[in-house]
């Protein structure tokens, strides 16, 4: 896409153009941020929660030919337009794509799509344990929904249009169980304690929520950690990624990680 082509459209979107705004000043809390640092974090509290190494899951990740169709289309749409849309980092995206790989959730429900950086890797990551599938629910937008999700992992997918406090008690009604909660919608208190509420009583005791910008939202991270804590949750932030485990047994100590 040429820079024209990527100025046109900011134009166009007013609400693209704060969002570039908005992402560029992140970024710069983002760079003081060591992520060989939080990588090895997030390796050692995911081998303390679920008992398995995730270093080969990550590795596998950035040899593979998915990644290197995903850089192929993030390069076409350009990276004003990545930052504009808010689209998930790299860092984020691989810490999902390993968890998947070590969780092997049957069932992930997700909120918030857009281009789909994050879905894309769940549903690799769900197409590598030969087994889950995906359901997505984000409001109708003008820009294709999901542009970075490869046609050949839309088996496992199942796009819901529509406000997630429509879809969601929908999905509870028809889903069992779920396994993976994945949040990345409506960035407010009020509907983020909301969905953290309605995760639980999708997830249970058995099931991992995790919440996208942690970080980049003033106010989110206290959303997150008072949900963990009063859930009893064993919780820790990476980069810009919310991860909180299954809930911990009776008289069993609280981790010391950092949320």
């Amino acid at each position: 896409m040429s820079l024209g082509c990527r100025v046109g459209r900011l134009v166009r979107h007013p609400s693209l153009l704060e969002g570039a705004v908005r992402s560029r000043l992140a970024l710069r809390r983002f760079r003081r941020i060591n992520l060989r640092q939080e990588r090895e974090r997030s390796l050692k509290f995911l081998a303390a929660g679920l008992g398995k190494d995730a270093t080969p899951y990550f590795e596998e990740l950035l040899t593979s030919e998915f990644r290197a169709g995903y850089e192929r289309k993030k390069d076409e749409l350009g990276s004003e337009y990545l930052y504009a849309t808010g689209t998930t980092s790299d860092f984020d995206c691989e810490t999902l794509y390993a968890l998947v790989r070590s969780l092997r959730p049957r069932v992930v429900v997700e909120t918030g799509v857009m281009l789909g950086a994050s879905t894309a890797h769940i549903l690799e990551a769900l197409d590598r344990n030969g087994a889950g599938h995906l359901f997505s629910v984000d409001l109708p937008k003008k820009d294709e929904i999901g542009a970075l999700v490869p046609k050949s992992l839309r088996e496992r997918w199942t796009l819901q249009i529509g406000d997630a406090r429509d879809v969601l008690p929908r999905l509870s009604s028809e889903i069992e169980r779920v396994d993976l909660f994945h949040h990345d919608s409506l960035h407010t208190y009020d509907h983020q304690r909301w969905e953290f509420e309605t995760a639980s009583g999708l997830l249970g005791d058995h099931g991992v929520l995790t919440a996208h910008d942690v970080l980049h939202v003033r106010g989110f991270r206290d959303a997150f950690r008072r949900h963990a804590h009063r859930r009893n949750v064993r919780a820790s932030v990476f980069f810009n990624l919310g991860i909180g485990l299954p809930a911990y047994r009776s008289g069993e100590r609280r981790s010391t990680q950092s949320v």
